[in-house]
Parts: C-alpha cells; sequence; structure tokens
C-alpha cells in the first residue's frame, strides 16, 4: 500500500548556498522550511564564526543551513549510517570544505563519552519516537557559558534528565512542534 504523505524536499533557506535542495535519507522526517526559518529568525547572525554541534543530525539541514550562514564548524552526530552517508552527499553537492565538518557516525550517549570539544551552538532533534530519550546531561561538557541549545521535539514530549538545570530562554509551538531555546543555568 503506498502511503500518502507527501515527501518533503527541504532546501537551505539563506546564506550562501540558498535555495539549494538537499537530500533526505529513507524514513525521515526532516525539519520543514518554516521550523527551521523560526529557529533562525531567533538566532539570527550570531551563528556566523559559531561552532555548531548537530545531534540526531539526520540529514544534516540544520547543519547544512548553519554552514551556509557563516558558521565556523559543525560536527554532525548521527547514528544511522545511511543517514551519516545522506550527510556526506550533501555536504558534497553544496561544495562545503572539509575542514568545516566533521561527521560522527555515533549515538548521542556514546558521541558523550568520547568527545569534549565546546560548542555556541547546540541542535537537538531527535526522531519522534526517541524524543522523550534525550537527557541533556549528557551534552553539558560541551557547553560553554554562552552556548544555546536549540531542540525540537513533539508537543508534549518530555525528556528523561537534565531539563531542570536549564532555563527555557524562548520556547515556540509550530504545527506538532515544540522548539525550545534553553541556557545552562550552571557550567
Amino acid at each position: 500500500m503506498k502511503s500518502n504523505v507527501q515527501k518533503i524536499s527541504p532546501r537551505i533557506i539563506s546564506g550562501e548556498k540558498r535555495g539549494q535542495k538537499i537530500k533526505i535519507p529513507p524514513k525521515t522526517r526532516p525539519v520543514t522550511d518554516r521550523v527551521k526559518k523560526t529557529i533562525f529568525d531567533i538566532i539570527g547572525s550570531s551563528i556566523r564564526n559559531a561552532k555548531v554541534l548537530d545531534i540526531f543530525a539526520g540529514s544534516g539541514n540544520l547543519g547544512l543551513e548553519c554552514l551556509s550562514r557563516g558558521a565556523l564548524f559543525v560536527t554532525f552526530v548521527e547514528k544511522n549510517y545511511l543517514s551519516s552517508q545522506t550527510i556526506q552527499e550533501n555536504l558534497n553537492k553544496l561544495k562545503i570544505n572539509k575542514d568545516q565538518y566533521e561527521i560522527i557516525n555515533k549515538d548521542m550517549v556514546s558521541f558523550s563519552r568520547l568527545y569534549r570539544e565546546k560548542y555556541d551552538f547546540i541542535f537537538i532533534d531527535p526522531p519522534f519516537k526517541f524524543a522523550k530519550e534525550v537527557n541533556l546531561e549528557l551534552i553539558r561538557k560541551f557547553l560553554k557559558t554562552t552556548t544555546i541549545i536549540v531542540i525540537k521535539i513533539p508537543i508534549g514530549d518530555e525528556f528523561e534528565g537534565g531539563i531542570e538545570n536549564f532555563e527555557i530562554i524562548i520556547k515556540k509551538i509550530i504545527g506538532i512542534n515544540l522548539i525550545l531555546f534553553l541556557h545552562s543555568k550552571t557550567i
């Protein structure tokens, strides 16, 4: 039986790579242009020269948008091998320099155990079925005092742990998505 769901074909909405479409892996639900526009309207030009962590990267949609808008470096974390390959294909298509990114083919827990870099922005966009498993304490070691965390989850979901140590700066609801902009209360 064929699905009546239309596959969304995301595009880069601003910056140097504006208008270019990106490939999405099978069985994924990418961030829509509407949600992405809302996120980046809030972040504004502060993404320029930023170091970014994109967890549950999927197609790389959010990290690619950051690179198009002048981010210095993006670490894409995606445990699904086919999705990691799609990220690489998108980076190649957009002609992003290899010194501007790395792709880590691991889950959030494994990544948090092995890496210690600090980031200006952290994007967390888990598949809806895994949203409740996000534990914000896992990202604490990646924070600078000014780090902003952007999380997209389904409305009504809560996290496994760690939210009490973060301040919600902005909360937006777009369709079925809850978008939280967080800052750590303590580092």
